[in-house]
């Protein structure tokens, strides 16, 4: 009986985050599973980009009237083909870079934080990040979904083109893709700019 009261004091008087379960740093499986992941984004941003190109040539081409006044505008230039494909891959593989990158660093510091009070909307509370175990899974879903976006957006303005029979080639919407994203890419830089005054450390 003295035993086991020994016991449960022990256990009472315990450290909780002696026994945490699981790891407390990115292990090397979960990163040989973010390998995979990018294995499956590659693939998969392949096949999403074979789809688009079939799909261009074979059901939804249009064509383009060769007028001498409206040529150069309507077919537009053909290095847009490339150019946006391009910036989507390197906007994505960046995007699952970052994400491993946050999840590694994330649980890096998982041992060594202390509980914050001052996070809106949990005021008076202690909160604490929790432990990443999916980084590969988490940024699979996060590029990708850019990849399916931009390949979406394409789809649509093929589609939109195909029903109303307008003469306008894909390297013109390409090109006006490529304006979206620099447009979006300001904007963004623009909104950090404006937020960095008011970021708390």
């Amino acid at each position: 009986m003295g035993d086991v009261s020994m016991a449960l004091e022990d256990e009472t008087n315990a450290d909780p985050d002696e026994d945490a379960e699981g790891p407390t740093t990115t292990t090397d499986e979960e990163l040989s599973s973010a390998k995979g992941c990018m294995a499956a984004f590659v693939i998969m941003t392949a096949v999403l980009g074979a789809a688009a190109g079939f799909i261009v040539k074979k059901n939804w081409a249009v064509t383009v009237a060769h007028e001498s006044g409206e040529q150069d505008y309507q077919r537009g230039p053909q290095f847009y083909n490339i150019i946006a494909p391009v910036v989507v891959i390197i906007v994505s593989f960046f995007m699952f870079c970052s994400v491993v990158g946050a999840a590694i660093a994330i649980n890096t510091k998982y041992t060594n934080q202390s509980p914050k009070t001052d996070i809106p909307g949990y005021e008076g509370k202690s909160v604490v990040r929790d432990r990443i175990g999916n980084p590969g899974e988490r940024a699979f879903f996060a590029s990708f979904a850019l990849v399916t976006l931009a390949f979406t957006g394409f789809m649509t303005c093929l589609f939109l083109r195909k029903s109303g029979e307008v003469q306008i080639s894909a390297s013109m919407i390409m090109k006006m893709g490529c304006r979206g994203f620099v447009a979006g890419g300001l904007a963004t830089l623009a909104v950090e700019f404006i937020r960095l005054p008011f970021h708390t450390t």
